[in-house]
């Protein structure tokens, strides 16, 4: 398995105010496919179950995450060409 890091710098301006974001993205590949991908930002792992103090919440913010994901996935009609 190979890891494959990759420091994102985005620079926006917004409203005449300067916002720059730094992400992480994490890939971890085997034969040459990625199995597994990770966003961090400001390099720091997203919340979820494991990465917050009470569990019970770490679950509403994985159970809310995966509902926009499949909300946005609908919006695209599942990712079908016209």
């Amino acid at each position: 398995m190979t890891e494959i890091l990759i420091h994102n710098k985005q620079y926006y301006k917004f409203l005449g105010k300067d916002i720059n974001m730094i992400s992480l993205i994490k890939l971890d590949t085997e034969d040459g496919k990625v199995v597994a991908h990770q966003d961090r930002w400001d390099k720091k792992p997203l919340w979820d179950r494991e990465t917050v103090k009470a569990p019970l919440v770490g679950h509403v913010i994985e159970a809310t995450r995966r509902a926009s994901m499949l909300a946005t996935h609908a919006l695209m009609r599942f990712g079908k060409d016209p």
